[in-house]
């Protein structure tokens, strides 16, 4: 029999251990089940051996319970639903089972051992945690019956049970072994242990001692021995002192012990208000208040707000109430509510509110003479405290006013109230923040406005602002509807029957514009209008609409247009007096008048207003005089308009000649945007106006732009090549480096303006070469050199041009070759070694040779810059070498030969300087002759009297300035 519960117990601790994937929980598992295994096969098994196997089944069945436990609360609902609970938990009620029958057995078999008291006090354990059975208590009493009476294990026996009558609500028994645990603190539970009895004594409905004992608990939660349980008593201690009579002890500990006494006094007020005691409410509140306004506890202190709503609504405090409502309202204006305490605010009050609503329209139906005005007064106040509450919604509230007035048939106050909140929404709502509850109370308020009015009893002035205003709200919003259909024609009676008629044409295009099928209406009404203005003879407006409907509006009949016309005739000619003055201002305030009269043909205004033109222009106004002209561009039809071209080239060349560029481009312009492609004389005269005064007035880039719009109205190369040379020598004069070469990338295969290119970078070219500008300058060579290439396809300028490019390229190897005479240098050694200094000296008399030969070459070439900057060459190199043999010193030589040395080498320097004075001589005679402004005269002449002659002066342009060529050369 043992053997097969030893089998049994292996089996099942074995199954429970499968199936679990926790690796910390399999070791320990694997732990037990080794000690189990270990122990079991022991045979004849003493009382310590099998309570250390009980104690292993202990804990066994605790591994078990929580790796079910995490299966569980993985599991769904509908699993947990479908299976039970129960069957989640089967391996941990059989190690139950298992464990509390084998603590049994060693009972049975060894009542008095020295585990006894642990036996059952595990088994008690066991069973209140896992067994869910009813061997909790017994277990206990037992283990008590056998523990030492001062004993731990005792006192841990006590505190259980004790909690065990707590839960099962034996207050009593509870309470009982509490006195006992409480007479001295032996764990750092006494400050639980307190709060339980204060429990146990407030059920027992002994206030004043459970007061005293959760007090008690508190100062021991103050104390780190022991555990802190200070949320738990904040939580209740209100509710002792409430129901122990002592409200102002409550107020007072949370004052002193918390930081935000508020909160828990609201707790306290709730009870008070259960119990239905108003004053001690009250009282709480207004300690509540003082405190989390010193504390400066906004938030609690809206929450308090709130409760006291609350509160003073279930007491029927109308008047605390209400003074409530408009505080909130004022703490909203002052800052915002936090959102969920506002949404809350707002709903209490507006319960509160729909509630007093209600209760005064009942009345008002039996008696609708004798309501209570001030119950009316307080509803609209209460509204106006949810619009400073609410202010999204101001509409809505506006809309309930409306409706309380309309209930009580206070009707004008109804419809200012309707109409507030359709102003509102006006000024307020957009398309971004608009909501469907504004577009319904929008509709809302505007059909109640509209009902009210038909209700009657408002004066004239009132019925036609409210109805006006609904009206054209309601059209405004939803322009296409049924109603809205039937509201333009009612908006258009209203303001014919007041003569507003400039307001009533406006009405019915808007009702044409939503309603076009309806334009036999639309005809009838504007005809209306039409016969008013001929009953009072008012022309002007007459002469307009009949204008109007000639160009179609509406759709009359030809029939009615043409008897309309006739009436605004004969009117007119009523009114027409002859005028016989003949001086330039009279003749311009008559054209102006038949300018201005809408009731003459488009041709009749256009031909008064280019009379008008030109009379300004005799009065030198160029300006009004270009106003008048463009004028009647708007009215001519082109055949008119192109038989008076030479009044229009007149007018624009008469600009021209006033100075005024822009207004001769602008007419120009104008003319030509109507008559392109048309051939005619004066077109040339238009397009030359338009480039080259473009140029003129120092906007190239435009002349160029318009060269290229105006393609397309002229066939002529002539006038393509004067254009385009009057920009590109604008671009030369003013030294526009960057338009210059823009300009050339563009038009270099234009032979006409090659020379004129080329020419100019000739001088660009010295000029970056004078002012160190090496981007410029390599820029041009690149250009020259393609121009050299044989087999280049870029357009030749002139042979002087091409020889002189050759000029520049010849002067550039020149400075290349003579790198090696001014590389060369005659060594100087510690000991003079008269071999060595012969052989290098006449090398280097032979490279001065060849450049002065190299030299005879390129002066050939008879480029006069280039013949300059050689001789400034060859004069540095003799200068050089002069100063080189000058100052050799024949070291190590007797002074006799060191002193003809130096004869000789004098010799040498006087020859030198001889070439130096011939080839001044030559560079001066050079310049004088040919009056040379080059890039090297103030470098290799030092005739003062010829620099005077010939300035040595740049074009004033380029001296005035070097800000632009130092910008393009970056």
């Amino acid at each position: 029999m043992r053997k097969f519960i030893n089998l049994t117990i292996f089996i099942c601790f074995v199954l429970t251990t499968q199936g679990f994937s926790s690796d910390k929980w399999r070791e320990l598992s694997k732990l037990v089940d080794s000690e189990i295994k270990a122990i079991t096969q022991i045979k004849d098994r003493k009382a310590k051996l099998e309570y250390r196997l009980f104690e292993l089944y202990t804990e066994k069945m605790k591994l078990i319970r929580e790796e079910e436990n995490k299966l569980f609360l993985q599991a769904t609902p509908s699993e947990v639903g479908k299976l039970g609970k129960g069957a989640y938990f089967k391996n941990t009620r059989n190690a139950y089972t298992l464990t509390k029958n084998h603590g049994l057995s060693i009972l049975n078999k060894w009542p008095d051992n020295q585990h006894t008291a642990d036996i059952y006090y595990t088994l008690a354990l066991n069973s209140r945690d896992y067994g869910n059975d009813q061997y909790t208590e017994p277990f206990f009493k037992h283990t008590l019956r056998y523990a030492p009476k001062d004993s731990k294990i005792a006192h841990n026996a006590k505190i259980s049970l004790a909690e065990h009558y707590y839960n099962e609500k034996r207050w009593s028994d509870a309470f009982n072994l509490y006195q006992e645990i409480l007479v001295k603190p032996l764990d750092e539970f006494h400050s639980k242990h307190l709060y339980n009895s204060a429990w146990c004594l407030y059920q027992m409905r002994e206030f004043s001692a459970a007061i005293k004992n959760m007090h008690r608990a508190f100062a021991f939660s103050k104390n780190k021995n022991y555990i802190n349980i200070n949320e738990q008593i904040f939580d209740f201690m209100g509710l002792f002192h409430v129901d122990g009579k002592d409200i102002p002890g409550g107020v007072d500990f949370y004052v002193k012990n918390t930081t935000d006494p508020g909160t828990h006094l609201i707790k306290m007020a709730k009870r008070t208000a259960k119990n239905g005691q108003f004053e001690d409410t009250r009282y709480i509140l207004s300690k509540a208040l003082i405190e989390c306004q010193t504390r400066k506890q906004r938030d609690i202190e809206i929450n308090i707000r709130l409760e006291e709503l609350d509160i003073y609504r279930k007491f029927k405090k109308n008047d605390l109430h209400f003074q409530v409502a408009d505080t909130l309202a004022k703490m909203q204006t002052q800052s915002p509510l936090p959102t969920e305490q506002q949404a809350l605010a707002v709903k209490e009050i507006k319960d509160y509110t729909g509630y007093l609503q209600v209760r005064l329209t009942r009345n008002a139906k039996h008696k609708i003479q004798h309501y209570n005005k001030n119950d009316l007064a307080e509803i609209i106040s209460y509204f106006d405290i949810l619009t400073r509450l609410d202010k999204s919604n101001i509409d809505q509230y506006r809309f309930y006013q409306g409706e309380t007035f309309y209930a009580v048939k206070e009707y004008a106050q109804a419809a200012n109230y309707y109409q507030m909140g359709v102003e509102w929404g006006n000024k307020n709502l957009t398309p971004e923040n608009k909501t469907a509850d504004n577009e319904t109370f929008r509709r809302k308020l505007l059909d109640s406005l509209l009902a009210t009015l038909a209700e009657g009893g408002f004066s004239p002035e009132a019925n036609f602002k409210h109805t006006e205003f609904a009206y054209t709200n309601y059209i405004k919003s939803w322009p296409v509807d049924p109603k809205s259909q039937k509201i333009y024609e009612r908006l258009f009676n209203l303001y014919f029957q007041k003569t507003l008629l400039d307001k009533a044409v406006d009405a019915i295009a808007i009702y044409n514009k939503s309603y076009p099928v309806d334009i036999e209406k639309h005809r009838a009404m504007l005809g209306a209008v039409i016969d008013h203005y001929v009953k009072t003879k008012n022309t002007t407006n007459l002469a307009f609409w009949v204008n109007e409907i000639i160009g179609g509006l509406y759709s009359f009949e030809r029939t009615y247009v043409d008897k309309a016309t006739i009436i605004l005739g004969q009117l007119l000619f009523e009114k027409i007096q002859s005028v016989e003055n003949k001086n330039k201002d009279t003749a311009l305030e008559m054209y102006q008048r038949i300018y201005d009269n809408k009731i003459y043909p488009a041709k009749i205004k256009a031909e008064a207003a280019l009379w008008i033109s030109i009379i300004y222009l005799e009065k030198s106004n160029t300006k009004e005089s270009l106003n008048w002209a463009m004028k009647s561009f708007d009215y001519f039809p082109d055949k008119e308009l192109f038989e008076n071209r030479k009044k229009y080239v007149t007018l624009a060349n008469q600009y021209y000649l006033n100075q005024d560029f822009d207004r001769s481009i602008e007419i120009s312009a104008k003319y030509l945007s109507r008559f392109c492609k048309d051939e005619y004389s004066e077109k040339q005269e238009f397009l030359k106006n338009i480039i080259q005064l473009q140029v003129a007035s120092g906007k190239p880039d435009l002349a160029l732009t318009a060269l290229q719009e105006y393609k397309k109205c002229y066939d002529d190369r002539n006038f393509e090549i004067i254009s385009r040379l009057s920009i590109l020598n604008y671009y030369i004069l003013h030294n526009d480096l960057d338009n210059f070469f823009k300009f050339y990338a563009n038009y270099k295969k234009d032979l006409a303006l090659t020379e004129t290119f080329f020419s100019a970078m000739l001088n660009y070219y010295w000029h970056s070469l004078y002012l160190n500008q090496p981007a410029i300058n390599e820029k041009i060579s690149k250009i020259f050199k393609a121009v050299l290439e044989v087999s280049s396809s870029e357009p030749a300028p002139s042979s002087y041009v091409i020889s002189s490019i050759r000029g520049i390229f010849a002067y550039k190897e020149f400075m290349v070759f003579s790198k090696d005479f001014f590389n060369f240098n005659v060594e100087e050694k510690e000991e003079f070694d008269e071999k060595i200094f012969n052989e290098q000296l006449q090398k280097k008399v032979m490279l001065l040779k060849s450049l002065e030969d190299k030299a005879q070459e390129i002066i050939a070439l008879g480029q006069s810059d280039v013949i300059l900057g050689v001789y400034q060459i060859l004069n540095i190199a003799a200068e050089d070498f002069s100063k080189m043999l000058l100052a050799y010193n024949p070291k190590g030589m007797p002074e006799e030969f060191v002193i003809s040395f130096k004869r000789s080498m004098n010799q040498l320097v006087m020859n030198l300087q001889t070439k130096i004075s011939n080839n001044t001589r030559s560079i001066d005679q050079l310049i004088h002759k040919n009056q040379l402004i080059s890039y090297f005269n103030t470098e290799v002449t030092r005739d003062s009297k010829l620099r005077k002659t010939t300035g040595f002066q740049w074009p004033f342009v380029w001296r005035s300035s070097t800000v632009d060529f130092k910008e393009n050369d970056k």
